[in-house]
């Protein structure tokens, strides 16, 4: 009856503390190309991660993207409004529904 929580404990603890959760658009806008390029090379699989890297540069306004994950979770600013969404988000799965009808 409690598996899924549990599961999904597991999950959480994972991304916090085994995964690198930062995207390449934020080592674009802390300057660490060298960062961004292993971290396109781990999601994209090309060969020539540059190109990529090019390509998103010029699609994205890097300016935008400067909060880390850890930081919305943990910061008094966004902390509570990043644990409602994962709430609600971790339930609406668990439950199978949504809790609005995006076709109406």
């Amino acid at each position: 009856m409690c598996m899924p929580l549990v599961f999904g404990a597991i999950a959480l603890i994972g991304l916090f503390t085994w995964l690198d959760h930062e995207s390449p658009f934020f080592y674009m806008t802390h300057g660490q190309k060298d960062l961004a390029m292993k971290t396109i090379s781990k999601y994209y699989s090309a060969e020539d991660p540059e190109i990529i890297y090019q390509e998103l540069k010029k699609t994205k306004d890097v300016e935008k993207s400067t909060i880390t994950l850890r930081a919305a979770f943990t910061s008094p600013k966004y902390k509570k409004a990043s644990w409602i969404l994962m709430g609600t988000l971790f339930f609406s799965c668990m439950n199978g529904m949504l809790f609005f009808d995006p076709l109406e």
